[in-house]
């Protein structure tokens, strides 16, 4: 057999993207380097504006292209509908001349329109390509609370799963909801991967003052919990004033203008600061010129489901991570040893492990302790060979 290859396709901001680019990016570095090959297909054009990057290109080693020959959307919705049909019809093309160079091929789905699914699927159906499914949260039905339960269930195992012929799953919880539907064999569990040398900061660590607490992600929505984590905080700036909360990441405007708003009604707009989008090769020193970062997700299907990827690149830094108690964070994590942990919903809990922490004088130790765990557990480069063996059991199965 030829020397696997992954083929990663979806509508994908790489490798200028967040949690999602940086996981399928470290599935393809993780295969390249133990002998495999990869590639990234993005059937979008997710940008507003020119990049500094072309839409074709190579980063650290995964060669990547966006099907549309563009990076800008366009404005006019027939010419953009127009566009994402040429997307999918060029991936195709791409797809069948990679086949033609190695017969050893999957493609993995990420993040990709229905419409699109199904067409791309039936093509790789006819010509022999083997598919992998990537679960990292609970299918949509279970986020949404739905009625019929079992009905969805069934429905989602015989219309949906059958197309795959592999799952990557994140988590325990899914594992074991996959495990009800889906053969384990054709299933392997990687957690949240980081690339520690990313985070090695040796230059231009200049701390404030005043202590600084970190959030990166969404800025918006209910899943990262920002509206507890705001009232937290409030709740610890009516007691002290020795310490900023920034916010760091891009949301919806309409996300945005609410967060500013409660910002603006909870009188916290000198302890809270707001900072926008940065680019990726911005937030390692972000992350390390924090006194401490936080996620304060809510106990949520959504939370019991998922990983978040941030928490391995949260421990990647050195720095003292508070999180709360919820998935798979304390399958890793110990309460003042290697992390703050708090219990989810409860704003004045977490405002009271927040001051605790500040006051802290183990501070660094745990944040060194969290980075063990890191190491241990989250390197992608611990992951290569299982990936690798799981990639080539896909391939030599039978069967469609």
């Amino acid at each position: 057999m030829q020397s696997p290859e992954l083929i990663v396709i979806g509508s994908l901001n790489y490798p200028s993207g967040s949690a999602p680019t940086n996981r399928i990016h470290l599935y393809c570095k993780a295969i390249n380097r133990v002998g495999g090959s990869s590639l990234v297909i993005s059937l979008d054009a997710p940008f507003n504006e020119a990049q500094p990057f072309r839409y074709v290109g190579n980063y650290e080693g995964v060669p990547y292209c966006y099907t549309r020959k563009t990076l800008v959307r366009k404005n006019r919705f027939l010419r953009r509908n127009l566009d994402r049909i040429i997307g999918v019809i060029n991936a195709l093309s791409v797809i069948k001349r990679r086949q033609k160079r190695n017969k050893s091929i999957a493609v993995l789905f990420f993040s990709i329109l229905p419409l699109e699914e199904i067409a791309i699927i039936l093509f790789l159906k006819v010509i022999g390509i083997k598919i992998i499914k990537e679960s990292n949260e609970a299918p949509e039905f279970i986020l949404r609370g739905k009625k019929h339960i079992k009905w969805h269930t069934f429905l989602f195992k015989n219309l949906k799963l059958k197309r795959y012929n592999g799952n990557i799953i994140i988590s325990d919880y899914l594992w074991r909801f996959y495990s009800e539907l889906y053969p384990n064999q054709r299933m392997v569990k990687i957690p949240i991967l980081v690339d520690l040398d990313r985070f090695k900061v040796s230059e231009g660590i200049i701390r404030g003052t005043k202590k600084s607490i970190t959030y990166i992600g969404f800025i918006g929505g209910t899943k990262d919990g920002l509206d507890d984590l705001l009232e937290s905080v409030a709740i610890v700036a009516g007691k002290r004033s020795d310490f900023t909360l920034n916010l760091v990441g891009s949301g919806f405007q309409g996300d945005l203008e609410r967060i500013i708003k409660k910002v603006e009604s909870l009188k916290m707009s000198e302890t809270i600061q707001i900072h926008g989008h940065k680019d990726n090769t911005e937030i390692p020193l972000i992350l390390a010129k924090s006194d401490y970062l936080i996620l304060a997700r809510p106990d949520n299907a959504q939370a019991k489901a998922g990983f978040p990827t941030k928490l391995g690149e949260y421990l990647a830094s050195k720095r003292p991570v508070l999180i709360t108690k919820t998935g798979e964070v304390t399958n890793y994590l110990e309460d003042n040893r290697s992390a703050y942990l708090m219990e989810p919903g409860d704003i004045n809990e977490i405002a009271d492990k927040i001051m605790f922490a500040l006051d802290d004088i183990h501070a660094d130790a745990i944040g060194m302790e969290g980075f063990k765990i890191a190491e241990q557990n989250f390197d992608y480069k611990i992951y290569s060979t299982k990936l690798m063996n799981f990639l080539e059991q896909v391939l030599q199965r039978p069967g469609l």
